[in-house]
């Protein structure tokens, strides 16, 4: 007789077969649809829909942390890119092969499988837990600057772009984590990238399109300035302006669009409306910014300027 797996909570390989399901029943149930692999010897209830690759690391990231019995006790933490899933902080460009924990009681060193990377901290724990993540995990400021000393960094300003946009951290904790982690690895990278998160963006699409115009030594534009009619009336909230001369940019991902399908003859009224204040609008989406050069032409181009001879610059870290 063949039962099925029936289950409405994560669970590991070892806990369902102590259940009395052996790896071929969690095989079959897999291609049956009965359950999710959310990562290595880890499942979960089956989804309407996929998870986003930030939802299915926090999904593994806490059932790592509850297999590995961590407590708020000072010991142990989820931190770096699991902390920042923990959060609701967007990872992208950020590599979630493994769940990340830091230990605050080992010699110094990092050991890992092909589930967990353990990493020791030798800074005094700083930690907090959520309502609906009973776990330690590693405040917010701290999360962010120990991703800018780690990880690539223009995703590391996206996430921390987010971080100060939903109010989880400000400028003055980052700057307290960067003198905590003075002399370890990356310190310096991280010292660039905190000096380039702002809170303004709303998007990881907005904080790279920003980063990139930097980087193309384009003119800096204004953000999420809101523009009003003559009779003071509201009008837009625009992701970025050049008053100079009076241009728009919109940075719009395509799944806005998708998802409601009304947005498009939305947005159609409001570039009208801009218009006919004067204004000009230029749009871009990730396929213009995975090609930086076509976004420095697209918005020079708009400028007037006649030319695109802007000079090139990368910032250093």
């Amino acid at each position: 007789m063949t039962f099925q797996i029936a289950i409405d909570v994560n669970q590991t390989r070892r806990e369902l077969n102590a259940l009395g399901f052996n790896d071929d029943a969690i095989a079959r149930a897999l291609v049956r649809g009965d359950v999710d692999r959310i990562g290595p010897g880890l499942y979960g209830p089956p989804r309407g829909q996929l998870p986003s690759r930030e939802e299915k690391h926090r999904e593994r990231a806490v059932l790592v942390a509850r297999k590995a019995r961590l407590r708020i006790d000072g010991s142990r933490a989820l931190a770096d890119v699991s902390a920042a899933a923990a959060f609701g902080l967007p990872l992208w460009g950020l590599p979630i092969q493994r769940v990340v924990v830091h230990d605050f009681t080992r010699p110094p060193g990092t050991r890992q499988s092909g589930v967990m990377r353990l990493v020791t901290d030798l800074r005094a724990p700083d930690l907090v837990s959520l309502d609906d993540v009973e776990l330690p995990l590693t405040t917010p400021a701290r999360t962010v600057v120990d991703i800018a000393r780690r990880h690539a960094r223009i995703p590391a300003i996206a996430l921390g772009d987010a971080a100060l946009h939903a109010k989880l951290c400000n400028v003055e904790d980052l700057n307290r984590e960067l003198g905590r982690a003075r002399g370890m690895t990356g310190i310096r990278r991280a010292r660039v990238a905190v000096t380039l998160m702002d809170g303004l963006a709303e998007s990881v699409l907005e904080s790279r399109s920003r980063i990139e115009m930097l980087d193309l030594g384009l003119p800096i534009p204004v953000l999420q300035h809101q523009v009003y009619d003559a009779a003071g009336e509201f009008v837009a909230r625009i992701d970025f302006y050049w008053p100079d001369c009076r241009l728009i940019g919109e940075a719009d991902g395509e799944l806005k669009y998708e998802s409601d399908p009304t947005a498009v003859r939305r947005e159609k009224a409001r570039t009208d409306r801009l218009h006919e204040l004067g204004f000009r609008v230029v749009r871009w989406g990730w396929s213009t910014v995975n090609r930086p050069e076509e976004l420095r032409e697209k918005i020079a181009r708009m400028m007037g300027s006649g030319s695109t001879s802007f000079p090139r610059i990368h910032l250093a870290g």
